[in-house]
Parts: structure tokens; C-alpha cells; sequence
């Protein structure tokens, strides 16, 4: 059966989605310029993603994250990611790649 863009659970899906995108978990970390030089460095290197500039997109193995570095602190947001993989779970490992510095 077809779901139609009038059905109220067609509509609650979306909300849920788009809801999941939009307030997508955010990571937080306060890093000096030298230190987020030293991150941007360490994670080309370790994990292959280049961090270019202050501001961009990573992807990696179907996650995609946006990046901002501001007045000492560096931000990032899960933007996309595969169905059956949690957002917490993403936190975490981002997290943890960040912080072995």
C-alpha cells in the first residue's frame, strides 16, 4: 500500500526525520588555535579526513558531519548518517577521535 503525503503517518515520519536532522547531536570541544591545528593535523593523518579551513563537511563510512571552529571552540554536528546507526553512537566515536590528542 502507498503511503500519500496526506496521511498523518506519512506526515509524522517526516517530522521525526527531519527533526533527527535539524537537532542532530552537536559535540562540543574548547581547543587554542595550536591545538586545533594539531586535531585538524592529527586527524588527516589518523583517520584520512582532511579538515580544511575552519568551517567544512567529513564524511566518513556513511556519517557525515559539519565542522566550525570559533573563538576557541570546535563544533561538530551530525548531518547524515545511516538508518541503523544512533546518533549517540556517532557522538561517541567522534569523541573519542577527537579527544586523542
Amino acid at each position: 500500500m502507498a503511503v500519500r503525503s496526506g496521511d498523518p503517518a506519512f506526515a509524522n515520519a517526516y517530522r521525526r526525520r527531519v527533526r533527527q536532522r535539524t537537532l542532530a547531536g552537536m559535540i562540543e570541544i574548547p581547543l587554542t588555535e595550536d591545538e586545533f591545528a594539531a586535531t585538524a593535523a592529527q586527524v588527516e593523518q589518523q583517520q584520512g579526513i582532511p579538515l580544511t579551513g575552519t568551517e567544512g563537511k567529513i564524511t566518513k563510512m556513511g556519517v557525515t558531519a559539519g565542522y566550525q571552529y570559533a573563538n576557541g571552540i570546535l563544533r561538530v554536528t551530525i548531518l547524515d548518517k545511516p538508518f541503523f546507526v544512533s546518533t549517540d553512537y556517532c557522538e561517541e566515536q567522534l569523541k573519542a577521535f577527537l579527544a586523542k590528542r
